[in-house]
């Protein structure tokens, strides 16, 4: 009986040392995301928008709110072929058919709030958590320049 006793107190006192540490790892990402000077969105696996920094909002001209729960390809305003390419390279690294691309693709998005052709680089980066299987995808904005 005491022994039990012993073994819930230590997986009581495991869990509260992991879920302390997920708060922290949260904060911490959330830190990261609003002080990157890039535009980061996260999504799942399925492309639905988990998280976007400032930046995000301002390269695609909606808001968080409108943002989160939309369809990446769909919400951030990509020209027709772009979006086209975009969808192939996400479906391909999610079916393990093709490795994450090494250098960033070159995309073309149009902001529905300031009318402004913006040319960016999207950098793919899928998350693992727990396995090895793909969780969520990151997706990093950067200003398009010709030497990248």
């Amino acid at each position: 009986m005491m022994h039990d006793l012993m073994t819930a107190i230590e997986q009581a006192v495991h869990q509260r040392k992991i879920k302390k540490e997920l708060a922290f790892r949260n904060a911490l990402l959330a830190t990261q995301l609003e002080l990157s000077p890039d535009g980061i969105i996260t999504t799942d696996k399925e492309g639905v928008i988990l998280r976007v920094n400032a930046n995000a909002e301002k390269m695609t001209g909606r808001n968080k709110n409108e943002l989160e729960d939309m369809h990446f390809i769909e919400a951030i305003g990509l020209i027709p072929a772009h979006k086209d390419l975009l969808k192939t390279v996400i479906d391909s690294v999610l079916s393990g058919n093709i490795a994450i691309p090494a250098k960033p693709i070159m995309v073309m998005l149009k902001n529905p709030s300031t009318n402004e052709s913006l040319t960016l680089h999207v950098k793919i980066d899928p998350a693992r958590f727990s396995d090895s299987n793909i969780s969520e995808m990151i997706f990093i904005f950067t200003p398009y320049k010709a030497d990248v």
